[in-house]
């Protein structure tokens, strides 16, 4: 029995090595692969069925199917998923998992890991918008932001937890996410989710939205960056829509130069905007001085006899 056990590890350590072009003493003397490594050992010696050697398999068809080349950049979608088992699931921070997403094969995101809030369509998962109401069925297509990220050869591998339809509130049958700098409180939201897998390490860039905060609250609660652009520089086409006047897709990373990155590869390109333009397009608010005007300071500061009850009025009869 202690040669299978340890047959089946073998056959499953040489599997993750067997996804990426590197030399197999390479791979495993890399400390940044060292948790996978032991992760996928141990799923393989207690069940041989765990979620982590279902991601390998996922990577390892994408590679039979042509839809992936043998790189290190399979190894660090594999730690990402790692490490989103380790430390974003116990935040309450992960909705759907893709084991090998498709993508360009190079670009400016190369293999770098991104999250994505579930309002945010993804082809192929379905967009729960943190409900239990929600449609079940899977989005047909990306949302545009997510298309670029695919051809700027980002690694989209998960959506992450948000409040119920971005709205405020968490839904009691899916839970509000926890803080990573302190689990016994929450990341914010609307795009908690995001933010906690940043600050976990779990990955360096995420996606989230943003109409009366929703980005910037998780990102000050969970010390990460948080960026809502500018109204029309990131498309929200695939985004479900909370106030489609005040709607931005944003980004959370672990640093500014990762904010840039991301924005680099998002953004409308110059000259491109809102579909509205104009004045129609704008609602604005003026408040009512609350102080007297000068026309009527001078009216009121006018002297005048004071009146009789029993004088003529106007409509010349008299009494008050």
């Amino acid at each position: 029995m202690p040669y299978l056990w340890v047959k089946e590890v073998y056959r499953a350590i040489l599997a993750v090595t067997a996804v990426s072009d590197l030399p197999i003493a390479d791979v495993l003397g890399d400390p940044r692969y060292q948790p996978l490594l032991l992760e996928v050992a141990r799923q393989a010696r207690t069940d041989g069925d765990g979620t982590l050697l279902r991601r390998v398999v996922d990577v390892v068809q994408a590679i039979e199917q042509g839809r992936r080349s043998c790189s290190a950049a399979n190894l660090g979608l594999l730690a990402a998923h790692e490490r989103l088992d380790r430390l974003g699931r116990p935040l309450n921070a992960v909705c759907s998992v893709i084991g090998a997403p498709d993508r360009a094969p190079a670009g400016p995101l190369a293999a770098r890991p991104v999250a994505v809030k579930d309002i945010i369509a993804v082809a192929g998962v379905p967009t729960r918008c943190g409900s239990p109401a929600s449609d079940p069925r899977p989005a047909v297509r990306d949302a545009t932001v997510v298309r670029r990220l695919r051809e700027a050869g980002a690694e989209v591998f998960a959506t992450t937890q948000c409040l119920e339809y971005a709205a405020g509130f968490a839904h009691p049958e899916v839970g509000g996410t926890r803080n990573p700098r302190d689990p016994s409180r929450t990341s914010g939201g609307s795009s908690g989710g995001s933010a906690a897998l940043v600050a976990a390490g779990v990955c360096d860039l995420a996606l989230g939205t943003d109409t009366g905060g929703s980005v910037r609250i998780p990102a000050a609660y969970c010390g990460v960056v948080g960026l809502k652009p500018s109204y029309g520089l990131l498309p929200l086409e695939g985004i479900f829509p909370l106030s489609p006047s005040c709607d931005h897709a944003g980004t959370l990373t672990a640093t500014v130069a990762g904010a840039m990155d991301l924005l680099a590869a998002l953004a409308e390109p110059a000259g491109t905007g809102p579909a509205e333009t104009g004045p129609a397009a704008f609602t604005v608010g003026v408040l009512a001085p609350s102080w007297p005007t000068r026309r009527s300071r001078r009216r009121s500061m006018t002297p005048s006899a004071p009146r009789s009850p029993y004088s003529a009025r106007p409509d010349g009869r008299s009494g008050s």
